[in-house]
């Protein structure tokens, strides 16, 4: 039996390392809004949906699933020479934080009653945040980039305390990616 369990364990990180690289793959292409960039995003969102189910961050999955479907929106409607970008104002800002931690706060209730889930509001946090903030970034909003420095640094803790380690990391690298998507996008 121990040698089955660190089998699996071993097949696991493999997993996780193929959905960091390929992770990694699609955010630094889309800083540099290169169509390929969704290809990479569709493979990392179907295993980090399994790692995620295998590991109990339910809203985790749902939210790979949502980036899934992001991803095939993006492959068949991204315009590689579209250079500009859009701007929403403060008030839409305030708006769309405010519906977005009504919706958080909404699913961590429901996973906290209804799961056994570790973290449910940190899990429901980062999940609602990361779809928004994904809306924003498929529609070439630079503020994207804003949300997920702070969505990002918050899923540093929520995958390190499930034992994903490498994708804690990554986390840690899409913090500074999305540093350099935002600087990219708003030519500063």
């Amino acid at each position: 039996m121990p040698n089955l369990l660190s089998y699996l364990r071993q097949k696991t990180v493999l997993w996780e390392a193929l959905a960091v690289l390929m992770g990694l793959s699609y955010s630094m292409s889309l800083v540099n809004k290169l169509w390929f960039s969704w290809s990479f995003a569709i493979v990392s969102s179907l295993v980090f949906t399994g790692l995620c189910i295998q590991k109990r961050i339910f809203a985790e999955a749902g939210l790979h699933l949502f980036y899934l479907g992001t991803a095939i929106y993006g492959w068949v409607f991204f315009n590689e020479n579209q250079n500009s970008t859009m701007e929403i104002t403060t008030i839409e800002h305030i708006i769309f934080i405010c519906i977005l931690s009504v919706l958080s706060m909404a699913l961590g209730f429901s996973l906290k009653k209804l799961t056994s889930q570790v973290r449910p509001y940190l899990d429901s946090f980062t999940t609602i945040f990361s779809m928004g903030a994904t809306l924003l970034m498929i529609n070439l909003i630079p503020a994207n980039w804003i949300y997920f420095i702070v969505i990002n640094a918050f899923a540093i803790w929520l995958y390190a305390s499930r034992k994903l380690y490498l994708t804690a990391g990554l986390m840690l690298v899409y913090v500074g990616i999305a540093i350099a998507g935002y600087l990219e996008w708003t030519n500063a």
